[in-house]
């Protein structure tokens, strides 16, 4: 049997600032989780203090309710598998761009 497992992350592109200090910043994208944050990171949602969670939802620019909103969602996705597969992907491009 052949099995493959794909899906989608969102991507934060991260600026990388110039080394010869002209001040010729950039920004990569990089499918490394090291380099770029990557969204949904259940571990920086789910899984972390109020410290990290609220740092999370700064960057994904959402509001207390919507980040509690979005919590719900990937908890739900977890649980009944719908949009989110292992390593916690969206299977959906569709649900991405929403």
């Amino acid at each position: 049997m052949n099995y493959l497992s794909g899906g989608y992350y969102l991507v934060k592109p991260a600026s990388v600032k110039d080394s010869t200090d002209r001040g010729n910043n950039s920004t990569h994208l990089s499918a490394s989780d090291c380099i770029c944050d990557m969204y949904p990171d259940i571990f920086k949602v789910l899984w972390s203090g109020p410290k990290r969670q609220e740092i999370t939802r700064e960057e994904l620019h959402l509001t207390s309710q919507e980040f509690s909103k979005f919590e719900s969602w990937l908890n739900e996705g977890i649980s009944n598998q719908s949009i989110l597969a292992p390593p916690i992907l969206f299977c959906n491009l569709d649900i991405v761009k929403t």
